[in-house]
């Protein structure tokens, strides 16, 4: 018969945290992308700026904290920039909200495209 030690016994214990701890912070790393469905966008040039607008769906099961959307823009099918803005809100599942990504921070610093495409990176629930 084998005896468990009290060593033993805390070996477990901390396994068992350990575990725990992992599972609450999965839903910090665990990415909801897929699930948010974009509207089509459109796009303005404002003080040479270029704004992207659109809006998103939360096609998830769990309400979605954070959200990351990005604007890649081409020129002749090749990519010249980039940009992103965050959506920092509960959004309920079946919820929609809109965006506005600001490209371009200098006057003349976007380059020029002929294409954007607005994917999601991110969307996260916690």
């Amino acid at each position: 018969m084998l005896e468990q030690t009290e060593s033993d016994d805390k070996t477990d214990n901390d396994d068992t945290a350990i575990s725990k701890m992992d599972k609450h912070f999965s839903a910090y790393s665990q990415s909801y992308a897929k699930d948010i469905r974009l509207s089509p966008h459109q796009t303005t040039m404002q003080n040479d700026k270029l704004l992207v607008i659109g809006s998103f769906t939360n096609g998830a099961k769990v309400p979605i904290n954070t959200v990351e959307i990005e604007a890649e823009l081409f020129k002749d099918g090749k990519f010249v920039y980039e940009c992103s803005d965050y959506i920092g809100m509960t959004i309920k599942p079946g919820q929609s909200e809109n965006y506005m990504i600001k490209c371009g921070c200098n006057k003349g610093d976007t380059p020029a495209f002929d294409e954007v495409k607005v994917k999601v990176n991110k969307a996260l629930a916690y």
